[in-house]
């Protein structure tokens, strides 16, 4: 279970700089 909960964080850190990477690109 330990190990589902770190590759779900690492997901959804991945998924945050995703999003903030393409926010940033679309309001230059």
């Amino acid at each position: 279970m330990a190990y589902f909960v770190d590759c779900l964080q690492t997901y959804i850190s991945f998924l945050i700089s995703f999003a903030s990477w393409i926010y940033y690109i679309f309001t230059l």
